[in-house]
C-alpha cells in the first residue's frame, strides 16, 4: 500500500514539474517576445531624433519612418506572438493536459486492497464527530468482549488440554482505485484552480499593459503627429523654375521696417509668424517624443513577476489526505458517499476548461487590438501613399509638360536673339543687308515652326484634361479596393487603466464594424471634394498654354516689322545682288549712312522681340503655383479630413464613445453638405420651374395641334414629319461626311472597349459585388433590366473583359423569339458546348449539377431575355420555366441576363412569384454628366481641339450668363453646360440618339480645322400625338417585345392578317419601325412591304420620343 502511495505522490509531482517547465517555456517567449520588441522601439526612438525640430520637413520624414517601423518591428512581431502563441489558451491546455495524465493513475492500481488495520485506529479523538465517539466506543467495547469471550475459551482448552486459539488479525478492504480517483480528479484539479487563475492573471496583465500602452501610443502620438503634418510635405520634387514659388517680401523695405531694424526693435510681421511656427513644431515634436518614450516605457516594464506557482507544499498535503482515506479506508470512519466521482466531468476541470476559454477569447481580443492598431497605421501610409501619387501623377501630367516644353523653346528664343544680334552687329560693321535679311527670315520661320510643333500640340492639354476631370478617382478606387480587404469586424474590450494588476475577462466588449467605419469615412467621393480647385488649377494650365498662342504672335510680329524695317532700308524693294564682292560692299556702305537708325529699329525689334518673348514665356508658370498650391492644400485637407474622421472613429474606447463619435462626424458632414444643398435645391427649383413652364407650353402646342387636325389644317406637322423621316433615313450619308476617325469613334455599333464605357461605374461595382457574393454561394442567377437603346450589349461587353476577366463567359444573343423550352435548350447546349442528340431543359439540369468544377467559374450571359415571352394567354410560361431553370443550376452556372425594363416590369406584374427566383437589378439611368462623359471621352480619343457656338437666339438667361462671363474659358463653360442639358433632355436615356444629334451638331470646316459644336437642332417628334390607341399600343408591344413578327402582332391583339398588315406597314412607311435580320446571311429590305416570317423592331433613334410620348399618354409608366 505504501508503495502504491509512494509512486502516486511521485507521479504527480513529476508530471506537475514537467507541466511547470512547459508553463515556463510559454512565459519565456512572451518574455523574449517583449524584450525583443523593446530594444527594437528603443533603437527606433534613437534614431528618430525628435529633439531635432530644426528642419520640419526632415523632422516629418523621421516621424513617418519611426510609425512605419513601428507597425513593422514592433505591432506585427508581438501581434503574430500573441496570435501564435495563444496565451489564455497555452495555459489552459498545459493545465488540461495534465490534469488527463493525472486520471490515467487509477488505472494501474488495484479497486481494493487488503491491509492490517491500523493500531489505534478507532481509538477516539478530541475533534472526532459525536456519533464517531459513540461507535468507535461500541467497536472497542465489541472487541473487548470479544476478547475476554476468547480468554474464557482458550481457558476450558487448557483445562482439557487443547491448544489456544489466538485472537484473529483485523484486517481492512481498502477501495485504493476510487480513492486515488477522487484524488485526482477532484482534490487536485481543486487546487489547480487557483493556480492558473493567477497565472493566467498575470499572463493577462502583461498583455493589458502592453495593449494599453499601444492604446495611448496610437492616440497621443497620432494626435501629434497629425498636429506636425503639413500640405507642404507631401508635395512632389519639381524643377527649380525662376518665380514659381511663394511671393518673396519686396526688396526695398518699408520705412516702418527700417526704422524698426535701425532701432533694434523687431518687426511685427513675418518674423513673429516663423517664431510662433518654430515654437509650434518644437511643441509637435516634444508631444511626439512624449509620447513614443512613454511607449517604450511600458514596453521596458510590462512583465512583471511572471512566473507558474509553487505547488510542491499543496501537493504534499494532498498527498497526506490521501494517505489519511487510505488508512480509513473501508471502515465507517470514511465516508464514500463524499467521496464520489463526478458521472460526467468534474465540475472542477469543468470550470477549468470554461475559465481557459474565456482567457482564450480574451487575448483574442487583444490580437485585434494589435490588429486595427496595424488597420489604422496602414490605412494612414495607405492615404498618404494616394496622396503623394495624386500629386505626383497630377504634376507629372499637368506641370512637367510645362516645365519640359517651356525650357527648350525659351532656349531656342534666346539662342534666335543671339543670331539676330550677331546678324545685327554684321550689317553694322558693314556686311550685307541681304544677309541680315536671310538670317531673320530663317529665324522667323523656323522659331515659330518649333512653337507650334512645340507648344500647340493638344497632348498635354489632354492629359491635364483627363487627370483633372476626375482628379483623385484613380486613388480612391484603390483606396475602396484595400478597404475592402480589412477585416469586417473586431471584438475589442476596453483596456484597463494602470496600474494594471488584475484583469477581469468577463468585462463589456465592443464589435467595431472596422470596414464599415472606414467606408463611412471615405463616403464623400475625393473627385467631389478637389473638383473645385482642379478645375481653378485646370483654367489656370488652359490660360498659361493659351497665353503660349500669343507668345507666338509676338514672335511672329516683331520679325516681321523687322523686316519691314530692312525693306525700308533697302529702298522697299528686293534688291538683286551685287556683282562682285566690291559693289557690295559699296551698297551696303552707301544704305547705311542714309539711315544709321535704321538697324538699330532691326535690333530692337529682332532681339528685343525674342528676348520678350522668352522671358514672357519664363514667367507664365509663376501664375500656375498659386492654384497648385491650393489644389495640393486641398488635397491635403480631403485625405486627412478621411484620416481624422478614421482616427476619431476607430480609437473609440465603447460604443457611446464611438457612436457620439459618429454623431459628430456626421453633424459636421451634414452641416458642410447643407449650403451646398439649399444651393443646388435653389438650381433645381429653378430648372423645375422653367421645365413646368415648357411641359405648359408644349401641351399647348400639343392642343392647338389637335384642334387644327379636327379642322383639317395641321400641314405643319407633315412637313415636321417628313423632315424627320428625312433625317432618320439619311443617316449613312450622315456619316459618310465625317472623317474616318470620327466615323469610328461615333460608329452605332456596341462597345468594345472598357474605356468607353462612361456611367456605369457603379452598376459594374453593384454586378461584381453580386458575382463575389455568387462565388460565395450567397446569391443566384442575376437579370439586367434595361430599357431599350441604353446600351444594354455594351454593358455584357464591358463585363466580360472587366468584371468575368478570368471566367469562362459564354454568350446567348436571342435575335428572335423562342416559344418552346426545346427551342432553348437546343441553343444553351450550343453555347454550354454540351453534345446531347436532343437536348432539354431537364436534361441540362441534370448535366450541369453533375458538371465537374473547372478551374474558372462558369458565366453565361444571355442577351434580349424578352424573347422568351408574349404578351398573351400562356406566353409567360417559357419565361417562368427559364427562371426555375437558372434558380436550380445557379450553384454551377453564373447566369447574367439583359431583358427590356418594360418587359421585366410586365412580367412582375403577371408572374411576380417566377420574378422573384432571381435577383433583378435595374441600373441607374443615366444622367447628364454621364450622357456628356460618354460624347467627351469620345471625342477626345480624335485629338481635335474643341469649341461650343452660341446659339444664334439665344434665351434671356443664356444671354445673361455669357455676359457674366469674364473669360473665352468661362463662356465656352457656360456653352458647354447648355449644350449638354439641352441634348440630355432631347435623348433621355438613348445612347444612339444622343450620339445621332452629336454628330448633327459638329461642323469641321471652322476656325482652323478645330471641331465646332453648334447647339443642337432636335428633330419634331410631333406627329406621334397624332397616332391613334391601336398604333399606340403597337409601339408598346414593341417596347415590350424588342422585336416582333407580323404573327406574333397578330396573335397578342387577336387581328386577322389584313388588319395586323395595315397597323405594321403604317409604321413602316413612317420609319418608326424596321425590319431586322435575324441571321448575317438574312437579307431585309429596309423600304419593302409588311412580310410574314420577318422581324420588326422600332428604329433605334425613335426609342426615346416614342416611350416618352406613351407616358405622356400614360401608356407606359415604367422600364
Amino acid at each position: 500500500m505504501q508503495d502504491h502511495l509512494a509512486h502516486v505522490r511521485a507521479t504527480v509531482e513529476a508530471r506537475w514539474d514537467v507541466a511547470r517547465g512547459r508553463l515556463h517555456q510559454r512565459l519565456d517567449r512572451l518574455r523574449e517576445a517583449v524584450e525583443q520588441a523593446a530594444a527594437r522601439h528603443r533603437a527606433l526612438l534613437e534614431a528618430a531624433r525628435f529633439d531635432d525640430a530644426g528642419d520640419p520637413a526632415a523632422l516629418w520624414q523621421r516621424t513617418v519612418a519611426y510609425r512605419g517601423e513601428v507597425r513593422e518591428t514592433v505591432l506585427r512581431p508581438l501581434r503574430e506572438h500573441f496570435a501564435s502563441s495563444v496565451l489564455g489558451e497555452a495555459i489552459g491546455q498545459v493545465v488540461a493536459d495534465l490534469l488527463d495524465e493525472w486520471s490515467t493513475l487509477p488505472e494501474a492500481l488495484p479497486a481494493v486492497m487488503t491491509v492490517p488495520e491500523p493500531p489505534g485506529l478507532f481509538r477516539p479523538q478530541p475533534d472526532d464527530p459525536a456519533v464517531h465517539r459513540v461507535r468507535k466506543r461500541w467497536v472497542l467495547a465489541r472487541r473487548e468482549a470479544r476478547r475476554r469471550l476468547r480468554r474464557l475459551s482458550n481457558g476450558a482448552r487448557r483445562l482439557v488440554r487443547r491448544p489456544p486459539q489466538p485472537l484473529p488479525a483485523r484486517s481492512t478492504d481498502v477501495p485504493l482505485q476510487r480513492l486515488v480517483a477522487y484524488h485526482v480528479q477532484v482534490r487536485l484539479p481543486a487546487l489547480l484552480e487557483p493556480a492558473h487563475e493567477v497565472l493566467q492573471n498575470q499572463a493577462a496583465c502583461v498583455a493589458a499593459r502592453i495593449e494599453a500602452g499601444i492604446v495611448a501610443w496610437g492616440r497621443d502620438f497620432l494626435k501629434a503627429e497629425r498636429k506636425l503634418d503639413r500640405a507642404a510635405f507631401h508635395r512632389p520634387p519639381l524643377p527649380d523654375w525662376p518665380g514659381f514659388g511663394p511671393a518673396e517680401p519686396p526688396a526695398d523695405p518699408t520705412p516702418e521696417v527700417s526704422e524698426a531694424a535701425g532701432t533694434g526693435a523687431m518687426p511685427a510681421g513675418g518674423e513673429a509668424r516663423a517664431r510662433a511656427e518654430v515654437l509650434t513644431v518644437v511643441e509637435q515634436a516634444e508631444a511626439l517624443e512624449q509620447a513614443a518614450r512613454a511607449f517604450q516605457r511600458v514596453l521596458e516594464t510590462a512583465l512583471g513577476e511572471v512566473a507558474p506557482p509553487e505547488l510542491s507544499g499543496p501537493l504534499q498535503e494532498a498527498a497526506a489526505h490521501l494517505a489519511e482515506d487510505v488508512q480509513r479506508g473501508g471502515t465507517f470512519l470514511l465516508d464514500l458517499r463524499k467521496r464520489q466521482l463526478p458521472e460526467d466531468r468534474p465540475p472542477v476541470q469543468a470550470r477549468l476548461e470554461e475559465r481557459w476559454q474565456r482567457w482564450a477569447t480574451w487575448h483574442e481580443q487583444v490580437v485585434h487590438r494589435l490588429d486595427l492598431m496595424q488597420v489604422l497605421i496602414a490605412l494612414r501610409q495607405v492615404l498618404e501613399t494616394e496622396e503623394a501619387g495624386l500629386l505626383k501623377r497630377t504634376a507629372a501630367l499637368t506641370l512637367q509638360p510645362v516645365f519640359q516644353r517651356f525650357a527648350p523653346v525659351i532656349e531656342r528664343l534666346q539662342q534666335a536673339a543671339r543670331e539676330v544680334e550677331a546678324a545685327c552687329d554684321a550689317a553694322v560693321a558693314g556686311g550685307p543687308v541681304g544677309v541680315l535679311r536671310d538670317t531673320i527670315s530663317r529665324v522667323q520661320a523656323g522659331t515659330v515652326r518649333y512653337m507650334q510643333q512645340t507648344l500647340d500640340s493638344v497632348t498635354a492639354l489632354v492629359q491635364a484634361d483627363r487627370v483633372l476631370d476626375q482628379p483623385g478617382e484613380e486613388e480612391e478606387v484603390r483606396v475602396h479596393r484595400y478597404v475592402e480587404q480589412l477585416p469586417e469586424r473586431l471584438t475589442l474590450h476596453s483596456p484597463p487603466k494602470p496600474p494594471i494588476t488584475r484583469v477581469d475577462p468577463r468585462g463589456p466588449v465592443l464589435r467595431l464594424e472596422v470596414r464599415t467605419i472606414a467606408a463611412e469615412a471615405l463616403a464623400v467621393p475625393l473627385p467631389q471634394q478637389l473638383r473645385e480647385p482642379a478645375q481653378a488649377f485646370r483654367a489656370a494650365l488652359l490660360a498659361v498654354w493659351g497665353e503660349t498662342e500669343q507668345l507666338q504672335h509676338i514672335v511672329q510680329y516683331n520679325l516681321e516689322a523687322a523686316l519691314d524695317e530692312l525693306a525700308h532700308l533697302e529702298g522697299g524693294k528686293d534688291e538683286a545682288p551685287a556683282p562682285d564682292a566690291r559693289a557690295a560692299e559699296a551698297q551696303t556702305a552707301e544704305v547705311a549712312s542714309k539711315s544709321p537708325d535704321r538697324l538699330a529699329s532691326v535690333r530692337e525689334l529682332g532681339r528685343d522681340g525674342l528676348q520678350r518673348a522668352a522671358q514672357l514665356l519664363g514667367e507664365l508658370p509663376q501664375g500656375l503655383y498659386a492654384p497648385w498650391t491650393a489644389l495640393c492644400e486641398a488635397a491635403f485637407a480631403a485625405f486627412s479630413g478621411e484620416w481624422d474622421v478614421l482616427r476619431l472613429r476607430i480609437q473609440s474606447t465603447d460604443l457611446m464613445e464611438q457612436r457620439w463619435a459618429g454623431m459628430r462626424v456626421q453633424m459636421a458632414r451634414r452641416l458642410r453638405v447643407f449650403w451646398r444643398d439649399v444651393r443646388e435645391q435653389g438650381e433645381r427649383r429653378l430648372k423645375e420651374a422653367g421645365r413646368y413652364l415648357h411641359l405648359g407650353r408644349r401641351q399647348a402646342r400639343r392642343l392647338i395641334q389637335r384642334g387644327q387636325s379636327a379642322v383639317g389644317v395641321l400641314s405643319q406637322t407633315d412637313d415636321a414629319q417628313q423632315d424627320t423621316i428625312s433625317a432618320i433615313t439619311n443617316l449613312e450619308d450622315l456619316l459618310a461626311g465625317l472623317p474616318l476617325v470620327y466615323r469610328k469613334l461615333f460608329a452605332f455599333e456596341p462597345v468594345q472597349v472598357p474605356s468607353l464605357m462612361e456611367g456605369r461605374g457603379r452598376d459594374l461595382v453593384r454586378v461584381r459585388a453580386h458575382y463575389t457574393r455568387w462565388r460565395q454561394q450567397q446569391a443566384g442567377a442575376l437579370v439586367l433590366a434595361l430599357p431599350l437603346g441604353s446600351g444594354r450589349t455594351s454593358l455584357l461587353n464591358v463585363l466580360r473583359q472587366t468584371v468575368f476577366e478570368e471566367a469562362d463567359v459564354r454568350v446567348l444573343s436571342l435575335d428572335e423569339r423562342l416559344s418552346h423550352p426545346d427551342q432553348l435548350a437546343v441553343r444553351l447546349a450550343a453555347v454550354l458546348g454540351v453534345d446531347v442528340t436532343r437536348p432539354t431543359l431537364e436534361g441540362l439540369e441534370r448535366y450541369l449539377r453533375n458538371r465537374p468544377a473547372g478551374d474558372r467559374p462558369l458565366v453565361c450571359m444571355i442577351d434580349n431575355l424578352e424573347h422568351l415571352l408574349l404578351q398573351r394567354p400562356g406566353g409567360i410560361q417559357l419565361m417562368e420555366r427559364v427562371l426555375i431553370f437558372f434558380s436550380r443550376t445557379d450553384r454551377h452556372v453564373y447566369w447574367v441576363a439583359t431583358v427590356a425594363g418594360h418587359a421585366w416590369h410586365f412580367l412582375e406584374r403577371t408572374a411576380s412569384a417566377a420574378s422573384g427566383l432571381v435577383t433583378a437589378y435595374r441600373p441607374a439611368p443615366l444622367n447628364r454628366e454621364s450622357l456628356q462623359a460618354i460624347l467627351i471621352n469620345r471625342h477626345r480619343r480624335s485629338g481635335m481641339p474643341l469649341r461650343f457656338a452660341p446659339p444664334r437666339d439665344p434665351s434671356p438667361l443664356l444671354r445673361q450668363r455669357l455676359r457674366r462671363a469674364r473669360t473665352d474659358e468661362e463662356q465656352q463653360a457656360v456653352l458647354r453646360e447648355e449644350y449638354f442639358d439641352r441634348l440630355y433632355r432631347l435623348s433621355g436615356q438613348n445612347i444612339m440618339l444622343a450620339l445621332y444629334y452629336w454628330l448633327r451638331s459638329t461642323d469641321f470646316e471652322v476656325e482652323q480645322g478645330a471641331l465646332v459644336i453648334h447647339p443642337p437642332r432636335p428633330l419634331d417628334f410631333g406627329f406621334l400625338t397624332t397616332f391613334d390607341l391601336a398604333r399606340a399600343f403597337t409601339l408598346k408591344a414593341f417596347l415590350i417585345h424588342n422585336t416582333l413578327t407580323l404573327e406574333e402582332h397578330n396573335l397578342i391583339f387577336r387581328l386577322n392578317e389584313e388588319q395586323g398588315t395595315f397597323l405594321l406597314e403604317s409604321l413602316l412607311n413612317q420609319r418608326i419601325i424596321r425590319p431586322v435580320p435575324t441571321t448575317p446571311a438574312q437579307a431585309v429590305d429596309p423600304y419593302g412591304p409588311i412580310l410574314p416570317g420577318v422581324r420588326y423592331r422600332i428604329s433605334p433613334l425613335l426609342v426615346h420620343p416614342v416611350t416618352e410620348h406613351l407616358r405622356l399618354r400614360h401608356i407606359v409608366y415604367q422600364g
